[in-house]
């Protein structure tokens, strides 16, 4: 429960945090969808839900649109999460990006050209975490 609480908590705190910069920017969601996904008309409405999500502090952002939400509004990801929390942190060199989700969970990306069979078994991990 605790680990569920600080999550939303995190929510909350992002969804704060990236409505006051938008504020100071004079930018509404779709502006925000608009520098981050263009306008491309499929792009753009997932954009507008996504935005929306992180705004009802139902959501937040994965690693990968975290950087692009900072690159368009020109912040770091400290100035929307305490701490950064989802900062990219590697240990070592390598193929591999670690990213600590706040709540006990974490991100994890493989950049590697793997055998079929090797990356096959990557995938069903999550799936067997998830119950799936």
């Amino acid at each position: 429960m605790t680990d569920r609480r600080s999550r939303d908590q995190l929510k909350r705190e992002f969804a704060r945090r990236l409505q006051n910069i938008l504020n100071d920017k004079g930018w509404n969601q779709s502006d925000l969808a608009r520098a981050i996904w263009g306008t491309n008309p499929a792009g753009g409405a997932r954009g507008r839900d996504s935005v929306s999500g992180y705004l009802a502090a139902s959501s937040l952002p994965l690693p990968p649109q975290l950087r692009k939400i900072c690159v368009a509004l020109g912040v770091t990801e400290n100035d929307l999460l305490p701490g950064g929390s989802l900062a990219v942190e590697r240990a070592k060199p390598g193929p591999f990006k670690f990213t600590a989700m706040g709540d006990g969970t974490a991100w994890l990306e493989v950049e590697a050209n793997l055998k079929m069979e090797t990356a096959l078994k990557i995938v069903a991990l999550p799936q067997k975490e998830l119950g799936g």
